[in-house]
């Protein structure tokens, strides 16, 4: 098929949406899809939602999303169909924003694939938690609009479609859940990975952190559950890699933290692939979470992960197949006793782990997504 892939960021860079653009663009390339990238937009914005900008949290304490208006939105309508005139007319027009996709006026059929609906973000995500009324009326407009032009929509969790599903009015024939692959370029050999497995002890417990948002990504619990464990005498680390929450004189010995890691840097990418190959855990209980790419990449190197029963969290992990869910307001403790009975388990804790590598190679990786959609896309094609 030759499909339009319409993206707010460059597609060709791992830095838009943590690589997911890029990820969401190769994948159906090497599906066998022929794509026509459409990303370079001038969008601005005016005078008067400069002065809303100012002015609404000023006295009312809420905030605008200028990108949620008609007036906004417009001007991606225009510029589109532009860039569209210039190329052989697609079978297909995607995206990885329903934004985007409430933009194309085009009659050409449409899709696209997200981690979340906007009614499931709103008072979720701490961005949206302070909305002003006006850019929720205005937002859930477009969001409905984009459901409504769509003849497919792709969710990468049964959270995010289900939340879609009870918020907007939708076909649910057009609705269909495709997991997010995991954001690595080389994937790791599964033999290698095997034999990393095999050669583990939990002598010294590993654990690893991986996000920008310390308390979202709870941060906090993480270090607690690491202090538990050194307190009963079982030996852990906590490597925090993406943010770095201690000055050098309050950080705990028991805490490393290399700080950010750039994919695009070819040191620095590799430096984050050696923690994942020799750590034991991640443990990223997130308060809130859409989805959570850091996952399938563990996965990958056949690391189990500690999360939360939350968001689109659930549809990654699988408790006691490819790491372990817990309750978002479950104590340190009950983290600290699961790996402690695995740490006296060691043949559990390789089972965990192969399962890990399983899922990955079986559903959490961009060939499988990227086949999955592509297939359905042809099927509506079909009909």
């Amino acid at each position: 098929m030759r499909i339009a892939y319409i993206t707010n960021d460059n597609p060709h860079s791992l830095s838009g949406w943590s690589g997911t653009t890029h990820f969401i663009g190769c994948s159906l390339k090497d599906a066998g899809n022929e794509l026509i990238y459409i990303h370079e937009f001038d969008i601005r914005s005016n005078f008067v939602f400069w002065l809303k900008q100012k002015l609404y949290p000023k006295f009312t304490g809420k905030f605008i999303q200028p990108q949620r208006y008609p007036a906004i939105n417009k001007q991606y309508t225009s510029q589109i169909n532009k860039q569209l005139d210039k190329v052989n007319t697609p079978e297909f027009l995607f995206s990885n924003s329903s934004e985007i996709i409430a933009a194309c006026s085009a009659d050409i059929p449409k899709a696209f694939w997200v981690d979340a609906c906007f009614a499931g973000m709103l008072d979720y995500y701490s961005d949206f938690s302070l909305l002003h009324p006006e850019t929720i009326s205005r937002a859930n407009a477009l969001e409905q609009k984009a459901y409504d032009n769509a003849a497919r929509i792709f969710f990468s969790s049964e959270w995010a479609a289900k939340t879609a599903q009870k918020h907007y009015n939708i076909d649910s024939d057009k609705i269909k859940v495709v997991p997010f692959g995991a954001n690595i370029t080389f994937a790791p050999e599964y033999d290698e990975i095997k034999k990393i497995i095999s050669r583990k002890t939990l002598q010294e417990i590993n654990l690893l952190f991986v996000g920008v948002y310390w308390e979202r990504k709870g941060g906090p619990l993480a270090l607690e559950v690491t202090k538990k464990l050194n307190d009963l005498n079982i030996e852990a680390t906590l490597t925090i890699v993406g943010c770095t929450p201690f000055s050098a004189a309050d950080k705990p010995d028991f805490v490393n933290q290399p700080g950010f890691l750039n994919k695009e840097d070819e040191v620095q990418n590799e430096a984050f692939q050696n923690l994942l190959r020799n750590s034991h855990f991640l443990i990223l209980p997130s308060k809130a979470e859409c989805y959570g790419l850091v996952y399938a990449e563990a996965n990958a190197y056949g690391l189990p992960v500690l999360g939360t029963k939350t968001g689109g969290i659930p549809t990654i992990i699988k408790s006691g197949i490819n790491g372990q869910l817990f309750e978002t307001h479950a104590p340190a403790d009950d983290y600290a006793e699961y790996i402690i009975t695995l740490h006296t388990h060691l043949d559990q804790y390789m089972e965990l782990s192969e399962g890990a590598l399983e899922a990955y190679h079986k559903r959490l990786n961009w060939k499988v997504a990227g086949q999955a959609v592509t297939q359905e896309l042809k099927k509506c094609l079909k009909h």
